[in-house]
């Protein structure tokens, strides 16, 4: 499972020789040492900001993941890793969602907002669903069809609609991007397991290991 990523600036690979040889290498790593000891506790920070969940909370793994619902990758991490995912595991494991739009998608933030508006009506994982089904298709991320996907749902028109066309949910999109960000998210799907981060370029079975040997880890120490 490769992430996608933002095209980085054309001259990124010269700045960042020029800053090594100019010896801010060692200036930089502190900074992200720093960064990095400031970060709050994943677990504690999602509840505090009500992310989409599903499963218990006090399940012994937890899955957090950082998506864009234009993501390319994150199309194929719905089809073949989270919906397996969910037939194998269901509530015997947590799962979380983190909304981390790029800006390089077009309708990616406004298809995050309308997923919190979905979530203020108690249906945001039908919504979620949804989104990753139709969102291959051209067009299908525009508001016009992110309300219409909504009254398909059966969610309130014009309350969904007010929600989405004012940004109600904007802090806390911005606030689950800066806390993907702080756990080292550079791309989606970005997946931790336990805090720990998957590689890039993991698959199911990568996936269902590292669940496995934490949920064996937790029950050994019991």
């Amino acid at each position: 499972m490769w992430r996608s990523r933002p095209s980085r600036p054309s001259g990124w690979l010269l700045v960042t020789f020029v800053a090594l040889v100019c010896g801010f290498a060692a200036a930089y790593a502190q900074i992200v040492h720093s960064l990095a000891a400031l970060r709050p506790p994943l677990a504690e920070a999602a509840a505090a900001l009500a992310v989409p969940s599903w499963g218990p909370p006090d399940a012994t793994v937890t899955v957090t993941v950082a998506l864009d619902f234009q993501c390319p990758a994150c199309w194929t991490f719905y089809d073949q890793i989270y919906v397996p995912l969910r037939a194998r595991y269901g509530d015997r494991i947590r799962f979380e969602y983190l909304a981390f739009p790029s800006a390089a998608h077009p309708d990616a933030l406004h298809a995050a907002l309308a997923a919190q508006c979905a979530q203020e009506q108690g249906l945001f994982w039908p919504y979620f669903d949804r989104l990753f089904v139709e969102s291959d298709k051209p067009g299908s991320l525009s508001d016009t069809t992110l309300v219409a996907d909504a009254n398909a749902l059966g969610l309130q028109g014009d309350q969904f609609e007010r929600c989405l066309s004012s940004q109600r949910y904007l802090n806390v999109v911005q606030a689950t991007s800066q806390l993907s960000q702080a756990y080292g998210a550079d791309g989606t799907p970005y997946v931790l397991v336990n805090n720990q981060v998957m590689p890039d370029g993991f698959s199911f079975s990568d996936l269902t290991r590292a669940v496995d040997a934490a949920r064996s880890l937790n029950s050994e120490g019991e």
